[in-house]
């Protein structure tokens, strides 16, 4: 008979690491437990332009919503209508400005550091205000502090609407943009102050 030597008793720590890294296994039994066969990675980052978000869905598999987007940029929404336009959005809300930097080339599913910047929550500010821009354009209704569509049921919204229906030019002209404090006293659902992209400025008093 041929006497075998006993078999060391290892934590389930030890045989983990036995398991999965051969390599740290003897510095394991001898009390050396950190950071075995640990070997620290940093992904490249990539930048991806609103133009590249064909690529950025091919390089996530997504290559139904990479042709969607292809046919979306071969149509322009931006240029002037060429007809009286009267133009309403929100803004002051904190909201995605491209580009959005991932972590991973094939990007969704990953980390990723977004920038915020002005808008409605939805879509960003210069993006809402490109009827600025065009000749058409008669007149802009700003809202603030709401989120996308929820000016819709604001009595000044409605103002607006009945105002240019019934030719009331003076209603619609001299609109003006109604305060946070209207806006609540209406029941309407306003953003939450740290979801602004300018917080309001809380009353000082003064002694």
């Amino acid at each position: 008979l041929v006497a075998r030597p006993a078999r060391p008793m290892y934590s389930a720590y030890q045989r983990r690491v036995h398991g999965t890294c051969r390599a740290g296994y003897e510095m394991a039994i001898n009390g050396w437990t950190y950071k075995l066969c640990c070997k620290k990675y940093q992904c490249h980052t990539i930048t991806y332009k609103a133009s590249q978000l064909p690529l950025l869905f091919e390089r996530a598999g997504r290559t139904e919503s990479a042709n969607m987007m292809r046919h979306a940029q071969r149509h322009d929404t931006t240029a002037d209508p060429g007809v009286p336009v009267h133009c309403i959005h929100s803004s002051n809300v904190q909201s995605i400005s491209v580009p959005l930097k991932f972590s991973t080339p094939d990007a969704l599913g990953t980390t990723a550091n977004i920038v915020f910047d002005d808008g409605d929550g939805t879509v960003d500010f210069p993006s809402l205000k490109i009827c600025e821009h065009w000749a058409s354009t008669v007149k802009n209704y700003l809202f603030t502090d709401m989120q996308h569509t929820h000016s819709l049921k604001t009595q000044q919204l409605a103002d607006i609407i009945e105002a240019l229906a019934l030719n009331k030019d003076d209603v619609w002209k001299t609109w003006q943009t109604p305060t946070r404090e209207e806006l609540i006293a209406q029941n309407v659902t306003v953003v939450e102050p740290d979801l602004l992209f300018v917080a309001p400025v809380a009353p000082q008093l003064f002694v």
